[in-house]
């Protein structure tokens, strides 16, 4: 099976309140060594607030 990590916020508050890119990498990262997963070095961010349905980085991680 395919992994990969993808980051992204939608919303302002995400960021605000602890939810931002660093802080969902470090969970994903945490949980796949938690799994005994690895990503085969496929990382994709979303930077900047995302409110609509483009996800260019999603797009390559699919």
């Amino acid at each position: 099976m395919k992994r990969v990590g993808y980051f992204r916020v939608s919303t302002d508050w995400q960021v605000e309140d602890g939810f931002g890119l660093a802080a969902q990498e470090k969970m994903i990262r945490t949980w796949r060594r938690q799994q005994g997963h690895t990503l085969g070095g496929a990382v994709y961010r979303d930077e900047g607030v995302l409110r609509d349905a483009y996800r260019p980085r999603a797009a390559r991680a699919g």
